[in-house]
């Protein structure tokens, strides 16, 4: 893989800038960041994909980014899935900004 440059999450800073009420803090926003990419790692082996590192990272930061929303570095579900729905987001915002970033 070439050396490549993956930033923050624009959108997740922009949200906890527009609305500070809904900052939490950072803890677990590292341990989400990993948890992130070893369940796209995770989801790639099994359905037999060659391995994405940057998607894989692209899952990282949306995870990550997300935790600095709530406190304690856990989100508690109203219903399963539901953490999911709103790290995609955040995901598919992210592969906007890195197309963006990367003239495509």
């Amino acid at each position: 893989m070439a050396l490549t440059r993956l930033p923050v999450s624009r959108d997740v800073d922009t949200d906890l800038a527009a609305d500070p009420a809904r900052r939490g803090d950072t803890t677990g926003c590292g341990d989400n960041f990993a948890g992130g990419i070893l369940a796209s790692l995770a989801s790639q082996m099994s359905a037999g994909k060659a391995l994405d590192l940057t998607e894989a990272v692209g899952w990282g930061v949306a995870s990550g980014g997300f935790a600095c929303f709530y406190m304690g570095g856990v989100y508690r579900e109203r219903r399963p899935g539901e953490k999911r729905e709103k790290i995609a987001e955040y995901k598919r915002l992210y592969d906007i900004q890195l197309s963006e970033a990367d003239g495509t």
